[in-house]
């Protein structure tokens, strides 16, 4: 785990206040700073580190077995 001036470094469908777009995603922010009104959905990263992305699904549903869901690939936001 990365150390940083984050308590917890995880985004969690039971994580009080996470912000959920109308279909059901959520997006994740991996930034050195909190975007404004965002902090439900970052995680703090320090500039010039490497990081390495885990994606643990409990109990996923039929589009994941059917292979119709799979995450969107990263995408930076400026």
């Amino acid at each position: 785990m990365i150390q940083t001036d984050q308590r917890f470094l995880c985004i969690s469908s039971q994580n009080k206040n996470l912000l959920v777009n109308n279909d059901g995603s959520v997006d994740v922010y991996f930034c050195s700073k909190a975007p404004e009104n965002l902090e439900n959905n970052w995680i703090q990263m320090i500039p010039d580190k490497s990081l390495f992305m885990i994606l643990r699904l409990y109990g996923p549903l039929k589009p994941w077995f059917d292979k119709m869901w799979r995450p969107n690939k990263n995408e930076v936001v400026k």
